[in-house]
């Protein structure tokens, strides 16, 4: 049947009618598989998070490069271990004293390193206090550190 107003056929409207619900049907097919996806990706990901929560909580204890590197040879295995230590504690503030060390720290009457005051100088300290007269200034056009002058 031709429709006047519109310049179309009942026969038209109906292809256009079956091909949008057969795209929508495509749509739900495809959702269906995309939200199982995404279930699965969230399962994947809250693993990851538990898995990398207990790595750091075992990761507070001390260490030694017999329990890490296996034997006294540079194999592949051992260069991937260092490799990978090396990048996931790149940055980290992790410091502990032991042996002769340990020793020293105590004689020396240090403060903690992870909770002492990094900021406090000794006014008996040369090297520190030398430190301060040079003082540097970022200069935004350089883009580099400028050295100030009194």
């Amino acid at each position: 049947m031709y429709n006047i107003r519109e310049h179309t056929s009942f026969a038209t409207a109906t292809i256009i009618l079956a091909a949008f619900i057969a795209v929508c049907l495509m749509l739900e097919v495809v959702w269906k598989r995309y939200k199982k996806d995404l279930e699965e990706y969230e399962k994947d990901f809250k693993k990851a998070i538990r898995e990398q929560n207990a790595i750091l909580e075992v990761s507070k204890y001390p260490v030694k490069d017999t329990d890490v590197i296996k034997g006294n040879k540079v194999t592949d295995e051992n260069v991937e271990t260092v490799l990978v230590l090396d990048n996931a504690l790149a940055y980290k503030r992790l410091i502990g004293y032991g042996g002769l060390l340990k020793q020293i720290h105590k004689e020396l009457n240090l403060g903690d390193a992870e909770d002492g005051d990094l900021v406090y100088i000794s006014e008996n300290d040369e090297v520190a206090n030398g430190a301060f007269d040079v003082i540097g200034k970022w200069h935004i056009g350089l883009k580099n550190y400028v050295i100030k002058r009194d």
